[in-house]
């Protein structure tokens, strides 16, 4: 996981407003932190291991002189960004939330790439079509492109002085700035201090994983939020499980995905007298290393809460199963009556285009009953896609599903 910040302004101090986004972002990114500033002198980088606030003094950002920088915070082991690489163009320095090989892929091609710069940006947005957010600096102006919707990116007016660009908006927010909107799937647009220019790509077939968790609930298909789609995709979740024959008293959101399509299902269930606690289960919203266990930062707020009561956790999605299969131990260890699990979806294949292979998955040749016993639970449900389609109104191909389909299934 990464997150990127780039600032366009008319100042020459810009590299302490993207310190600044960065150290907004830094739950997203805490392995390594750098900056790359451009002034008429050409590129100025400083990186590091550590937390932005580890990585960076005011005299380092002091050095990093001129009015456009980005920067990056990473949670992958040994990739220290931006990096600065030798073009026909010029120096230019490139960052992205993105596996280490698509970045390596993408960065390799544009060393090698001559002709109209933005003319290349868009072979090569369509080349390594997948999920991207990219930032590169150079030739006076930021130029920042995303692929296929996994991976967010927005933008917004700082200060009637210049843009900036960030993963999210908070980062934008925490240096003054007001969002203008998230990045469509397949954009890209060119900053420069006193431009925004937006040059649609590609037609993009969206990746369900853009509505279902990646995406900033901020952000809209359409005209309506992805907070309230995912809470409407609750409810039909809520629905389902009451059609299933099921009952919970107590409602419990796997955090931080989860809370939305939990608000969804309260809703339904509210007409049996479900309580709904979204901060029933407390979660440290840094990523968690390989080697962390998970009573090291998962833990119920209130243990008493769920003695005797019958627990519904409510989740995002179910890949290997193992926070929610944890969060259950912890609520029948509390005395709970019985424990029950409902997901927005359930990943069952590997996706073919360019997504992060998942450390494993519990889905795959297995019922909903047998799924529910992996997870020593009393019971497993999850939408299919053309449930998660209908909440959304959406075309059956606005959306690959595919790595929540059995093979063969019309979904």
């Amino acid at each position: 996981m990464s997150r990127l910040m780039g600032v366009a302004m008319n100042q020459d101090n810009v590299s302490t407003e993207a310190y600044f986004g960065m150290f907004a972002q830094q739950y997203a990114g805490t392995r390594s932190a750098g900056i790359v500033s451009l002034s008429s002198l050409g590129l100025t980088r400083y990186a590091d291991k550590g937390l932005v606030t580890n990585v960076f003094s005011p005299k380092t950002i002091n050095q990093l002189v001129g009015n456009l920088a980005i920067g990056h915070n990473s949670s992958i082991e040994g990739s220290i960004q931006p990096y600065i690489i030798d073009t026909v163009w010029g120096q230019l320095a490139i960052c992205a939330d993105a596996s280490v090989e698509l970045l390596a892929r993408f960065t390799e091609a544009l060393e090698r790439s001559e002709g109209d710069f933005e003319d290349v940006l868009h072979r090569l947005g369509c080349e390594f079509f997948g999920p991207y957010a990219l930032l590169i600096l150079g030739m006076g102006k930021i130029c920042a492109l995303r692929g296929d919707g996994r991976k967010p990116l927005c933008f917004g007016k700082v200060n009637k002085n210049g843009y900036a660009v960030a993963s999210q908006e908070n980062a934008i927010a925490n240096i003054g700035g007001v969002g203008i909107r998230h990045f469509e799937p397949g954009e890209l647009i060119v900053f420069d201090a006193q431009s925004a220019i937006s040059i649609p790509l590609f037609d993009v077939r969206r990746c369900i994983h853009e509505i279902i968790f990646n995406q900033s609930p901020e952000c809209h298909f359409g005209s309506t939020s992805v907070y309230e789609i995912r809470r409407r995709i609750g409810r039909a979740l809520g629905k389902q499980f009451l059609q299933g024959g099921f009952s919970a008293k107590l409602i419990y959101s796997v955090p931080l995905g989860g809370n939305p399509y939990a608000a969804g299902v309260a809703e339904v269930l509210s007409v049996t007298k479900t309580k709904y606690n979204p901060q029933g289960v407390i979660k440290n919203l840094y990523p968690r290393p390989e080697d962390m266990p998970l009573d090291k930062c998962i833990t119920l707020c209130v243990p008493g809460e769920v003695d005797g009561q019958k627990v519904l956790l409510v989740n995002d999605i179910l890949q290997s199963g193992e926070e929610v299969k944890y969060i259950a131990r912890l609520c029948l260890k509390a005395g709970a009556k019985e424990v029950h699990v409902a997901t927005a979806s359930l990943l069952l294949s590997v996706c073919q285009h360019g997504a992060e292979r998942p450390m494993g998955m519990i889905g795959p040749n297995k019922s909903w009953a047998q799924i529910a016993d992996e997870l020593e639970v009393s019971s497993f449900i999850t939408l299919e896609p053309r449930s998660i389609r209908k909440v959304m109104c959406a075309h059956i191909n606005t959306f690959c599903v595919e790595c929540l389909e059995v093979v063969g299934c019309p979904c």
